[in-house]
Parts: C-alpha cells; sequence; structure tokens
C-alpha cells in the first residue's frame, strides 16, 4: 500500500524506549493506485537488520524480523508456529477469516487513498471485486466457516464496505501521513528487530499524530478485548515514534472496528497512551518468545483453535482431528 512519510525521517535511537527505527522511506507521488508491499528484504546498510539476532531469525523462520502476528500466533499454539515458521510445511487449506480479512483491508485503503489524493471514491461494487479476486482461491484452498460460502461472505463485504464509507470513521479529520506501510525498529538487541505493517497514520489539525488499526470482527469490541489487543498498537508506536519525532512523535492510538453481522457496526477505540517510554511488557513478550523458539520448545496446545489450524491433520494432539487424516473440504 502507499506510504507517505515525514521527509525528516530518520533511523536512530527513540530515547527512553529502547527502540532502534529501521523503517525504510517511501513516497507516491502519482494520482493512480501507488502500493508498497511488505517483503522480508533486509537493508545491508542497516546494522540492526543485519544482527545477530537477525540472521538467526533467518536461519529458523526464513525472514530477518519477528512480527506481532508470529508472537500471537506462538502465544496460541507453538507448535502450529513450528508447522508454519519453521518446518515451513505446506498447509492443508487457508481460513477464510484470514483471507477476508487481508482483503477487506486492501479494499478500506482504497478508500482512504482515493480520499488522500482528491479522487472519487471507488464503488462498493469495485471494492467487493477485491475482495471477490482474493476469495476465487489460489494454490492452497481456501476453508470457509459454518454455513459460509463464497456468495454469503460477497454480500458480507458488500455490507461492511458500505457501512464503513457511511461511517466518519473512514475519513478522521486529518492529514493522512501512511497507508499500510511497513515499519522496522529494535527493541533490544537480544532479539531480532521488529517488523509492523500500520494500517494508517494520520496528523490532526493539532498537530498530534494518530495511529489506528482496522479489525473485522465477529462481535462488538468491549473495554476488556481493547485492553487485550491494546499491546499490537503500543508496539507500533514505539516502531514509529522516531518517524513523527519532529511532530512531537505518536499521540494517539486507536482500533476501528466493523463487525460481521447483517447490519454492521463500525466503533472507534481508543487505547491509552502515554509515550513510548516506560514499562509496558513489550520486550518481556517479545524476549520470552524468542527464547521458547530458538530453544526449540513448541509444546502442542489443543483446543478451539485446533478445528481452523491448517496444521491440524498432522497434529497428533489435535482435538477432533484424526492425525495423518485427509482434511474434508468444505462443499
Amino acid at each position: 500500500m502507499i506510504a507517505v512519510r515525514p521527509t525528516n525521517h530518520h533511523a536512530g535511537a527513540m530515547e527512553g524506549a529502547g527502540v532502534v527505527s529501521s523503517s525504510s522511506s517511501k513516497s507516491s507521488s502519482s494520482s493512480s493506485p501507488s502500493f508498497c508491499k511488505s517483503d522480508s528484504s533486509i537493508n545491508p546498510q542497516d546494522a540492526a537488520t543485519t544482527s545477530k539476532e537477525a540472521q538467526r531469525a533467518m536461519t529458523i523462520t526464513g525472514r530477518p524480523y519477528l512480527s506481532w502476528s508470529q508472537i500471537t500466533s506462538y502465544s496460541l499454539c507453538p507448535k502450529a508456529f513450528e508447522f508454519r515458521y519453521v518446518i515451513k510445511e505446506t498447509p492443508d487449506f487457508v481460513p477464510s477469516s484470514l483471507v477476508f480479512g487481508t482483503a477487506f483491508h486492501e479494499a478500506v485503503a482504497l478508500i482512504t487513498q482515493a480520499d488522500l489524493e482528491g479522487a472519487v471514491r471507488p464503488s462498493t461494487g469495485a471494492l467487493v471485486a477485491v475482495v471477490h479476486q482474493h476469495l476465487s482461491g489460489g494454490p492452497t484452498p481456501i476453508q470457509f466457516g459454518k454455513g459460509e460460502s463464497l456468495e454469503s461472505l460477497l454480500a458480507l463485504a458488500s455490507r461492511m464496505l458500505d457501512a464503513y464509507a457511511a461511517s466518519p470513521e473512514s475519513m478522521p479529520p486529518g492529514a493522512t501521513l501512511a497507508i499500510e506501510d511497513v515499519a522496522r525498529g529494535v527493541l533490544t538487541p537480544d532479539i531480532p528487530p521488529i517488523e509492523a505493517r500500520v494500517d494508517h497514520v494520520y496528523r490532526r489539525a493539532d498537530g498530534s499524530i494518530v495511529v489506528r488499526d482496522i479489525k473485522t470482527t465477529r462481535t462488538k469490541w468491549s473495554e476488556s478485548k481493547v485492553a487485550e489487543a491494546a499491546p499490537q498498537l503500543r508496539l507500533y508506536a514505539k516502531l514509529l515514534d522516531a518517524d513523527y519525532r519532529a511532530d512531537g512523535g505518536v499521540n494517539h492510538l486507536q482500533f476501528v472496528t466493523i463487525t460481521k453481522a447483517a447490519k454492521p457496526v463500525v466503533a472507534c477505540h481508543q487505547v491509552p497512551h502515554d509515550g513510548v517510554a516506560g514499562n509496558d511488557g513489550l520486550t518481556e513478550i517479545f524476549s520470552a518468545t524468542w527464547h521458547g523458539i530458538t530453544s526449540g520448545v513448541f509444546p502442542a496446545r489443543p483446543g478451539w483453535p485446533c478445528k481452523s489450524c491448517p496444521y491440524a491433520s498432522r497434529c497428533s494432539a489435535a482435538i477432533g482431528i484424526v492425525a495423518g487424516a485427509p482434511r474434508a473440504q468444505p462443499e
């Protein structure tokens, strides 16, 4: 996706936060859609991403960094993490929820980009076509949930996109600075660099910087759910703060949720944020996870995730799955 960054962007240590920013500057001056896609390449001039731990990560997972999704994957089930990132097993399928979420993010980014460029927003039909393209399948089969079909998910996407486009959250008051931007940084030299894909960064009229993340969800978020998800945005703030230090750093964090419902609800949730300094537990979370990965600690955690795990057929501990048995594909 496109990313518009401050011209004074630089790499440097974040005072008091223990983070070194290693994001690369990207910009778009074209009036047509221009996207920058995430990859696992390293800037050879960046000492942080060529560190010992970055090289260890490359050896173990094939990527010179850690990400929030990797951390949550390991936390949910270390064995599934091992299948995906270490052994690199081919998954039996891709959950439709994952494909739908990726496609919806792309559609939302197209809306934000059109607003940024002063262009007419894409029609709902055009945006649903983007979702359709993702859900049309690829080399790995898509597994639909109970009661789901391609047609039902496209109808859901249409309702959710209509609701989002009509919501004031689709056009927050301020100037867009980045859309689907990739940021990298170092929390501590003892773990690999961290990479994050940030949905939207904008500057309010008062000059404050807002980082927001878009979430599709089956139900409305409670305060406890926002608190549970908050570390992800606080991590993004750490990685981006040096980029926007000249603007006073990152000031506000927001989740925007859109429910997967007959009548989708769009809501904005503020995440308390008092700066990047202090002990927020992020370094401990990443350090503990990295220690488990490098120590080869990958126990199975059987439970409800087994039903949607694309590696369950190869896991002897999976609940409700016969190890080695082929997965039944949805009709």
